[in-house]
């Protein structure tokens, strides 16, 4: 199964402990052109505590600590198999019938905490020196459907030197030419064209009087991370100006194959940010015409035609995407089977 919007492989790129403003910062040049090739913020928020376990368990589950409760807190217990909030990475690996990815983590619970174990994918822990090249050399050789690596040496410096020092912005510089190798491998392998990409950290971090640093609280320094995205219909060179949170990650990632994996977000600030084209086949849609006072459906019977009772679309202009519709600037309801989204045409992403 191929995503409606082309996308037929999600990486995704997690830098530990970068906060957004320091990125931002920092010298940065393949990260930099990766951003202006999609869309990006740097004033993105974790969850709270901000701490990495339920920070990234948030960014692959696409609920916080408030709803999971303590579980992803609980560094002894590991995700369970039959959990209410699987990660996008068991959603999605359930839609094919083989092993499609591999997690890569510098710390070990990142591997055997954070994705359910039932998920047949492959699992490899070791510091960012060893793990880098080894992710790049399983990208070129088997051209995974669904990878995710967290990177670790940034946080590390944050807390041996203090988030911010100097050698800490040298560290995020490292991490770039990390993060540049892993993007090389993407598009070596032929899969740039076809991936939806994206790069986060999960928190930043405040500096103590002794210099050394740490996080979990809820200040700005702590809590802002930068988040970035390229792939087919995702906006090039734009900023995130409205909030994203890192929970956002999963319905981003989910809505690129159906509006039912977009059940995790009501984040409509980011659907029009991120301004992408979502294929409505199989959805309800209804418009709201100039001096109506109610929603007129669009009857699409078993989801093949989408054209009835909108004047100037033909069942040609199938798929149908939210662009192709003859009322853009005119408020549109889609209604798929788990989610109500409202949003202008043009802006529609889930």
């Amino acid at each position: 199964m191929f995503a409606t919007s082309g996308v037929e492989h999600v990486f995704v790129i997690g830098v530990d402990g970068a906060g957004g403003p320091w990125v931002k910062q920092a010298q940065t040049p393949r990260m930099d052109a990766f951003f202006a090739e999609g869309v990006v913020t740097y004033h993105g928020r974790t969850v709270i505590p901000s701490f990495s376990f339920p920070a990234w368990g948030a960014m692959l589950t696409g609920v916080g600590p408030d709803t999971y409760d303590a579980l992803v807190c609980n560094l002894e217990k590991p995700l369970q198999d039959d959990a209410p909030w699987p990660t996008w990475i068991s959603r999605l690996s359930r839609w094919w019938d083989r092993p499609v990815g591999a997690v890569f983590g510098a710390w070990p619970l990142i591997t055997t905490h954070l994705v359910e174990s039932n998920v047949d994918v492959h699992r490899v822990y070791a510091p960012d020196s060893v793990l880098v090249p080894m992710s790049a050399m399983y990208i070129h050789e088997l051209k995974p459907r669904l990878f995710f690596i967290h990177i670790d040496d940034v946080d590390g410096a944050g807390h041996s030197h203090g988030y911010g020092s100097p050698a800490y912005l040298e560290a995020i510089t490292i991490q770039d030419s990390r993060v540049g190798i892993v993007l090389d491998a993407i598009d070596e392998a032929g899969l740039a064209d076809r991936s939806l990409t994206i790069i986060l950290s999960d928190h930043g971090g405040i500096t103590g009087s002794d210099g050394r640093g740490s996080h979990g609280g809820g200040t700005p320094e702590e809590a802002t991370i930068f988040w970035a995205a390229r792939g087919p219909g995702i906006a090039v060179g734009r900023t995130i100006d409205g909030p994203l949170s890192i929970t956002d990650t999963a319905a981003v990632i989910g809505t690129q194959w159906s509006p039912r994996a977009s059940s995790y977000t009501r984040n409509a600030a980011l659907r029009e940010q991120m301004a992408y084209q979502h294929n409505l086949r199989g959805c309800s849609i209804s418009v709201k015409w100039p001096g109506w006072g109610h929603w007129q459906p669009v009857p699409s019977g078993r989801g093949e035609q989408c054209t009835a009772g909108v004047p100037g679309l033909s069942a040609s202009q199938l798929p149908l995407t939210a662009t192709q519709l003859p009322v853009s600037g005119l408020p549109m309801r889609v209604t798929s089977p788990l989610t109500l989204r409202t949003a202008r045409s043009a802006a529609l992403i889930a």
